[in-house]
């Protein structure tokens, strides 16, 4: 019975699953994905480097420092001009071409690793759960051999085997089904996501959201919210369970990746959060099947042979390593995500050290997955730069308009990397960073002499409450936080 239920290849109770062959050729397609949405984010960032990461810009290293915590290290701590700030990131751009054509790419994974933690620990407060997942696949990928399918390593090494050892690629799979767990059990903990009121709310944070998104909170009953909400829990719950579950495969791994697709087109549709469903759907090359890409090469004459899956083969010392470094610090990850979530949400946890806690943050492994959990912002905001000039006209800086009745809203591009620093400053009150934002545009602006000159910097938060279906929007008010004359 059970080897009629069960096909040896999704056997997750088996040796060979863990310890045996899989074939490479979706980690290939995997590499190209994952460098596409890595390069993209590059290329943003290297077009706002020197304002958000050089000493000229809105966080001098000076100002940084002292929100800082002790076990950390980034290699941006060591440069502060703007043209330090701009090689470096053409230094990223340039390694993530080289992973994406394949060309030395075991070493353009550790590469990117170091790049992308330096780059993050330089300014945390910027940093989205995009950024979060991209950081810590990063790690994993460094033990993958991405370089065996549809590389210029292939070309220049034609007997590159065509398979690889599982275990690495399946501590990367659990690490990025454990996203959905961990968000799972926090919306558990919520109100929102049990009363089916959740993605309703949601949409109503206009800060985050398209177009799209109002007209579907003007347009639509009820009892679409609901159903959104209730197949965004289920498709989270199950998306662990449908993934290692031994049976019925792979029709449920593919049920499983359908469901969470379908969740994560909606968020691209209506949502404005930077690249966060792109990268999740890249990463769902990891679960893919060899014979997948065989039936569709067969179809286009391409990538058609299948290779042959060698059982375990006896473990050396190199695997032996692998195994116990790499499961050692997935739990150490899992144990350190349940300690960071709140006991009055979530009262999981497994024994974590300090030591244990130091090492998920020196590799850049810290995560919470707490997105819209566990219940969505009550409040939907953000930030306005007012500027006062020496003419007496009021202009938001960072619009250039002299009257913003509602909040500027950014749905692409680099404008978008405000969202989550505005946030972080007005929930944790950094009071520093409002002052150095303030100097920079005093600065940049007062530069020319002989336009009108910036006098004050006002920083003030403009926000609404949500409100239950059927209820009128609420009006928006406005919160002075700081201000800040120009020297």
């Amino acid at each position: 019975m059970w080897s009629r239920l069960v096909k040896p290849a999704y056997d997750s109770l088996s040796w060979n699953y863990w310890f045996g062959q899989v074939d490479a050729r979706p980690l290939g397609l995997f590499r190209i994905a994952f460098a596409l949405v890595l390069l993209k984010d590059a290329i943003y960032h290297l077009l706002i480097g020197v304002q958000f990461y050089a000493d000229t810009g809105i966080a001098p290293r000076t100002v940084m420092e002292t929100y800082y915590r002790d076990w950390r290290w980034s290699l941006m701590d060591g440069l502060g001009a703007d043209w330090q700030v701009t090689a470096f990131f053409v230094l990223w751009v340039i390694v993530l071409v080289c992973l994406l054509l394949g060309y030395r790419t075991r070493w353009m994974t550790i590469l990117n690793w170091i790049l992308i933690l330096s780059i993050h620990e330089r300014n945390v407060y910027m940093l989205n759960g995009a950024d979060t997942v991209m950081r810590v696949m990063s790690f994993w990928i460094m033990f993958l051999p991405l370089g065996r399918a549809y590389t210029l390593d292939r070309l220049r090494q034609s007997d590159l085997p065509q398979t690889a050892f599982a275990f690495p690629l399946r501590m990367a799979q659990l690490q990025f089904a454990f996203v959905y767990l961990a968000t799972f059990i926090l919306k558990t903990y919520g109100e929102m996501w049990l009363d089916g009121s959740a993605v309703y709310s949601s949409l109503q944070l206009r800060g985050f959201t398209h177009p799209i998104a109002d007209w579907m909170l003007a347009n639509a009953p009820y009892v679409f919210f609901e159903v959104g909400t209730v197949f965004t829990v289920i498709a989270e719950g199950s998306f662990f369970f449908l993934m290692f579950v031994p049976f019925f495969q792979p029709k449920l791994k593919l049920l499983g990746l359908l469901m969470m697709g379908a969740v994560h087109v909606g968020i691209g549709v209506l949502m404005a959060v930077p690249n966060f469903s792109m990268v999740m759907l890249a990463c769902y090359l990891l679960f893919f099947e060899g014979t997948w890409i065989a039936r569709l090469g067969k179809r286009w004459h391409i990538f058609a042979d299948i290779p042959a899956l060698a059982p375990a083969h006896p473990f050396n010392i190199r695997k032996i390593a692998s195994v116990l470094v790499l499961g050692s610090l997935l739990f150490t990850v899992i144990a350190y995500n349940l300690w960071h979530m709140r006991p009055e949400e979530a009262p999981l946890g497994l024994p974590i050290s300090d030591t244990q806690i130091q090492v998920v943050q020196l590799l850049g492994l810290w995560q919470v997955w707490d997105m819209f959990a566990p219940n969505p912002f009550p409040t939907d905001g953000g930030m306005l730069v007012n500027g006062t000039f020496d003419d007496d006209t009021v202009r938001e800086l960072r619009t250039g308009k002299e009257s913003l009745d509602e909040l500027p809203r950014f749905y692409f591009g680099i404008d978008t990397r405000w969202k989550k620093y505005d946030e972080n400053l007005y929930y944790s009150w950094l009071t520093d960073l409002m002052q150095s934002q303030a100097q920079y545009y005093c600065r940049t602006l007062n530069a020319d002499t002989t336009d009108t000159r910036l006098m004050q910097v006002e920083f003030v938060y403009r926000f609404r409450q949500t409100v239950a279906y059927g209820e009128p929007d609420n009006p928006y008010r406005d919160q002075p936080l700081w201000t800040i004359g120009c020297p």
